[in-house]
C-alpha cells in the first residue's frame, strides 16, 4: 500500500456561506479559507483512493468580502469556533475515472455523521471539486442575528483545489 499526504502547502480548501432575511443586505456572505487540514491518501492501485480528510475546527478565517473589519472577522471566528463542537473529518473513497472521480464517504462533526458523494476534476495534475452540506443536517446551529432578520441560508458549500503533479511524478517514475 502506497500513501501520500496534502496540506495547505498543497492547495486550498474553502467554504462558501450565504445570508439571508428582511435585512440580509446588511449581512455579508462570506467566503472562508482554511488554514489547518490535513488529507492522507492511501492506495493499492491508481484508480482507488481510501481518504482521510481533518479540518481543524478553529483554521476557518474570513476571505471574503475584504470591507470586513478585523473585529467583525475576528467576531465571525470566534462564532465558528463556538458553534463546532470538534474537528471536521471526512472518511471515504475515490474512485478516479480519466479526468474526473466521484467522491463518497461520511463527515463527521462531533456525534453527527453524514454521507456524503460529489464528483471531483482530476485535470493535468490538479485535482478540483464542491460539496454542497446543510448546516441543519450537521447540526451546527447557524449565525442568526435577533428576530432573525439576519441568518445564515442552510447550505455551506465546501470546495477544494490541489496540485497532485509532484505526486503524479513521483509514481510515474
Amino acid at each position: 500500500m502506497s500513501a501520500f499526504v496534502l496540506q495547505s502547502k498543497d492547495g486550498w480548501l474553502r467554504l462558501n456561506t450565504w445570508k439571508e432575511g428582511l435585512l440580509s443586505r446588511m449581512g455579508h456572505d462570506l467566503l472562508l479559507a482554511i488554514r489547518e487540514f490535513s488529507i492522507s491518501v492511501e492506495y493499492d492501485d491508481d484508480k482507488d483512493w481510501h481518504v482521510s480528510v481533518k479540518i481543524d475546527k478553529d483554521s476557518f478565517f474570513v476571505k471574503e468580502p475584504d470591507s470586513l473589519s478585523a473585529k467583525d472577522k475576528a467576531e465571525i471566528h470566534q462564532n465558528i469556533c463556538n458553534q463546532l463542537p470538534d474537528d471536521i473529518l471526512f472518511e471515504g473513497s475515490v474512485v478516479r475515472k480519466e479526468e474526473e472521480a466521484e467522491v463518497q464517504g461520511f463527515l463527521s462533526l462531533g456525534r453527527t455523521s453524514i454521507p456524503i458523494r460529489f464528483a471531483m476534476s482530476l485535470h493535468e495534475g490538479v485535482a478540483s471539486g464542491r460539496v454542497e452540506l446543510s448546516h441543519r443536517a450537521l447540526n451546527i446551529k447557524p449565525y442568526r442575528a435577533p428576530l432573525g432578520l439576519i441568518r445564515l441560508q442552510d447550505r455551506l458549500e465546501l470546495s477544494f483545489s490541489f496540485d497532485l503533479r509532484s505526486w503524479l511524478d513521483v509514481q510515474e517514475t
